[in-house]
This record gives C-alpha cells, structure tokens and sequence, in this order.
C-alpha cells in the first residue's frame, strides 16, 4: 500500500514522495475508519515533513498520532510520535523540550522490548547531547546505540553509530576540516548558522531576503560539501568547527 512505499521512501531521505504517499495513505485510511495504522503513518509522516523542513505539519502530524495511538495503547506507534515530538523540538532549538520527548519515547521502546527503535532513539539523544556540547553523554548513547544494532545484525545501523561516534571523538579542527569550512561560501555558512538555530528552509528565506527555492538549493549544496544526510547532522557539525557555540538549554 500508500504508507508502506512512502516509508521506505522516508528510509531512503525522499521525503517529497514519502509525504505525498503517506497522506494519500491517511485519506485512505480515515475512509475506511481503520484507526491504529493511522497513528503508525502519522508518525511516518511527521518525520517526512521534517526533512523538507515544513515544521508545523510535522508537529501537528506527530501529536494526531501520539493522540490516536495512546487511546489504543498502541504503544510502538506512541514511542514513533514521541520521538518524532522530540525531533521537531530539536530543529525548534528547544533543546530541553526534545531531551524530554526522546527520552519518553525511549522508555516506550525499552517498554516493549523494541531494541532497533531503542538504539534508534539513543542515536537521537546522542545527536542531542552533541549540540549541547555534552560529548561524553553523546558517546555513551552512541555506545548503548552500537551495541543494539550490532546484536540485531543491522550493519547500516551500525556504520551510522560510528560515524556519529567519530563525530563526538572529534575535538579540534584537522587541516582538512578548515579545508572543508573553506569550501563553503559565505552565504552558505550563513545558511548553516540558520540550519543550526532550527529554523526550516522557509525561514531561511525569509531570514536572509531570498526565495524559498534558493534557499532549498543552498541547504542540498551545503548537504553535499559536508557529505552529511540530514539538518541535524549540519548543526552538530557546526558547533563541532565553531560556526556556532553549543546550547546548553
């Protein structure tokens, strides 16, 4: 079906089609009246608007689905919407609100023995923990995160903790890090400035007085240099090379 292509659409980073086929699956759905996978794509498709950046649906999408799966004690869907609440307070810059929503979601998942969806929620307290400057917590759930997915056999999963380990292990720019700051322009480093505060691609543009779909443009060339896959992972790069000072909200 619909929700099912859209998340493995939203696995790959496609977030145009992931959200454009889980609404269609949502629209389905809601005719029928059959309500718990409703929660589930919800909370799908609150992460695929966060990709683009679209905040607001994205906040609004992970509520619907925290609302309707919490009345059918349809507890892996509520983890799926509580961290998906912790994503969007995280790109919000509320740093305290989203710690509080990831770690809810991860007692969910340790309530129900969900282990792939616990070390995925740890790597979310771990990115965290990395743009509040607090590098041995950001190894200790990288760790916690490794140690999961190597048990489960998900070796992808696996690369992923360690690339985001070397990232925490990182303390002081290499010749190749300034290179790469270098490589960026300087309407980029603003750009990455932005990203970091949390703000989306419309926000940018209006910060900065330029079109949305330049903005667009600047945020895919800067994923590129960076050889980065998401917002998140600009901003802690960003307070890693001192583009930004670390929050400590």
């Amino acid at each position: 079906g619909h929700g099912w292509t859209g998340s493995a659409y939203l696995e790959n980073g496609d977030f145009d089609p992931a959200v454009a086929l889980l609404e269609q699956a949502i629209r389905e759905l809601g005719e029928m009246r059959y309500t718990r996978l409703l929660g589930w794509f919800n909370g799908w498709l609150a992460e695929a608007y966060l990709g683009k950046g679209d905040l607001d649906p994205a906040a609004a999408c992970a509520y619907r689905g925290l609302e309707i799966s919490r009345d059918l004690k349809f507890w892996w869907a509520v983890g799926l919407a509580q961290r998906a609440r912790g994503y969007v307070a995280q790109v919000r810059g509320d740093r305290a609100l989203a710690a509080a929503h990831l770690n809810e979601a991860l007692a969910t998942f340790e309530s129900i023995q969900s282990r792939f969806d616990v070390g995925r929620t740890h790597l979310a307290l771990g990115e965290l923990a990395l743009l509040q400057g607090r590098r041995g917590v950001a190894v200790e759930h990288r760790d916690q995160a490794r140690d999961l997915f190597r048990a489960l056999g998900v070796q992808s999963w696996v690369e992923r903790a360690n690339r985001l380990l070397e990232e925490a292990r990182s303390v002081t720019p290499t010749t190749s890090t300034s290179s790469t700051v270098a490589s960026l322009t300087a309407r980029e480093r603003e750009v990455v400035a932005l990203l970091a505060r949390g703000l989306s691609n419309q926000q940018i543009a209006a910060a900065l007085v330029i079109a949305e779909r330049t903005a667009d443009g600047h945020v895919s060339n800067i994923l590129g240099k960076l050889g980065l896959a998401s917002r998140t992972q600009v901003a802690v790069w960003a307070v890693e090379h001192g583009i930004v000072a670390p929050s400590q909200s």
